[in-house]
């Protein structure tokens, strides 16, 4: 593991066109004083969780920089995409084989590539490994978790979403995309201590730049408003997301019933501390352990505008999209039951208020979960103890995921490209 220093530097800065600048004032989507009435049980469970949740907590004004800040290594990029599509193919090269195999590449593309091709000094490859195996032991149970947890919670945020809707990603897209996050997820989790050219670290540099494309492509237009809802697919944004994939998926998972230890909750933490980082979130806004997710997660919670009609609408695009099953006439009944279990357990696992915003129906289904969690944890409890129980269900799991990733893409490849 090397540590970056001074004579790893980048082959120059990025253009000043991409670096971030903070306006004097921050977008109406952010709410300059918190909720005062707080997050009632919420934040009691945070705080019994070793969270310090205190109003004075600087993460605030992180966010809200954050909120007009782009990633400006990736931005050049884009910006030299945009003037030199040719250069796609030298970007492809220094994903898929690493700095040194295009030493002639333009700056921009040398200067993202040696970012990333050095270890940060904090990482630590056996947390990944142990990371990427709990997530797996999941099978495709734990796509409920990233799917009614994870992503239904990201469209609490009305100003978060604007990009989704401004693309059509999940609307008129939203099957693709779906499936593309799925198989983003996948090529993570199956990529053991997640080394230099594993599935999952190629797969996020693409999808890093992907957000640059799109930020730029967005920025431009003028149906996009800045002083609402800030820069497109900001550094406030992706770090929310970032705790989507962690903080609460885990909370999905205990949701679901699987028992996750202090080891592999911590160990998720560290993964999405990596690829949050390798996919262009400032380290200030990277949680290093699960309390301090939380705390960012208060922080995020208590400054974010409430959901709107895009909100709603994606919440509904993203169950009907789940729900759309296969063409035989069975697979579409084994979809539509899917979609209201999807919807039931995203009530139960979000909150009765975060449901009603968000338009999701309010029926028995919400109980599904109090029924699958028992079974669950009675399966967790058989798993534990036979020998090379936590082993097979890794392997199941993983042959459940790559099978699950296949179907939805429809046997078409992930492009991830805007």
């Amino acid at each position: 593991m090397s540590q970056v220093t001074a004579a790893d530097s980048p082959p120059g800065p990025p253009p000043p066109s991409v670096r971030p600048v903070s306006p004097p004032t921050a977008p109406t989507r952010w709410h300059e004083a918190a909720k005062q009435s707080g997050l009632g049980v919420t934040e009691l469970v945070m705080r019994f969780l070793g969270a310090k949740l205190r109003r004075s907590d600087p993460r605030f004004a992180h966010l809200r920089r954050a909120l007009h800040e782009g990633d400006p290594l990736a931005d050049a990029v884009a910006d030299l995409l945009h003037d030199t599509p040719s250069a796609r193919a030298l970007l492809e090269v220094a994903i898929e084989r690493g700095e040194g195999a295009v030493p002639d590449a333009p700056a921009p593309i040398r200067a993202l590539v040696h970012a990333v091709d050095r270890d940060p000094p904090w990482l630590d490859r056996e947390a990944l490994r142990v990371a990427t195996e709990t997530m797996l032991r999941m099978g495709t149970s734990g796509s409920y978790a990233l799917a009614g947890a994870s992503l239904m919670s990201g469209y609490l945020s009305s100003g978060g979403v604007k990009p989704l809707v401004a693309t059509g990603a999940l609307t008129r897209l939203a099957r693709r995309r779906i499936a593309e996050t799925n198989k983003f997820i996948r090529d993570i989790m199956t990529s053991g201590d997640c080394a230099r050219f594993s599935d999952g670290v190629k797969t996020t540099l693409r999808v890093r730049v992907m957000h640059a494309v799109i930020r730029r492509r967005l920025a431009g237009a003028p149906t996009w408003q800045t002083g609402a809802w800030g820069a497109p697919i900001n550094q406030h944004d992706m770090a929310g997301t970032n705790l989507q994939f962690s903080v609460v998926y885990l909370a999905g998972l205990t949701g679901l019933g699987f028992v996750v230890t202090r080891r592999e909750r911590e160990a998720v933490m560290h993964l999405w501390r990596y690829f949050g980082w390798l996919i262009g979130v400032r380290e200030e806004l990277l949680p290093a352990t699960l309390a301090e997710g939380l705390e960012l997660l208060w922080a995020l919670l208590l400054t974010e505008e409430a959901p709107d009609t895009d909100s709603r609408d994606l919440a509904t695009a993203l169950i009907e999209a789940l729900a759309d099953g296969l063409p035989s006439r069975v697979g579409q009944r084994m979809g539509a039951l899917e979609g209201r279990f999807l919807a039931g357990y995203s009530r139960y696992i979000l909150g009765r208020a975060a449901a009603d915003a968000l338009g999701l129906p309010d029926d028995p289904w919400k109980y599904a979960p109090l029924v699958v969690a028992p079974v669950r944890v009675a399966a967790e409890a058989l798993q534990r103890m036979v020998p090379g129980g936590r082993a097979w269900a890794v392997k199941r799991g993983r042959r459940q995921i790559e099978l699950e990733a296949a179907v939805s893409l429809g046997g078409e490849p992930a492009t991830f490209r805007a």
